[in-house]
């Protein structure tokens, strides 16, 4: 029988970045058992965490750079005047400064915006 995985219980809250688990003293190697589902570049989930929309924007929240915010239907769903049809997955749109260089995350539409910081909630706020 194979050893159970080390399972910090820090890292079992939710989404976290790779960095997160390697302070928690997982090693590389241990990170990509199939106990940890990668689910953007760094960012990891424990394989028993059910991946809801909250989880999927969470995990984006942790990988989008600063300056990021929600935009198009992720921002509606957000703010609660808009759901998707049942069995749907929320759309994760999402928009970087103009000024920023291009961000890609695999499952996510993004876009690039000339933002006023000064009137917007970050992902990282």
């Amino acid at each position: 029988m194979p050893p159970h995985p080390f399972t910090p219980p820090a890292l079992l809250a939710g989404p976290f970045h790779r960095q997160d688990a390697l302070s928690a003293g997982l090693t590389p190697r241990q990170l990509r058992s199939r106990c940890w589902v990668r689910l953007f570049s760094q960012i990891y989930v424990h394989a028993s965490i059910e991946t809801t929309d909250e989880v999927r924007f969470e995990a984006l929240r942790l990988a989008a750079p600063s300056g990021a915010v929600a935009t198009g239907l992720t921002a509606a769903w957000l703010y609660g005047v808009w759901t998707p049809r049942p069995g749907d997955p929320v759309p994760l749109h999402f928009a970087t400064p103009a000024d920023q260089a291009g961000f890609v995350a695999r499952g996510a539409r993004s876009s690039r915006l000339v933002v006023d910081s000064g009137d917007i909630d970050e992902f990282h706020g």
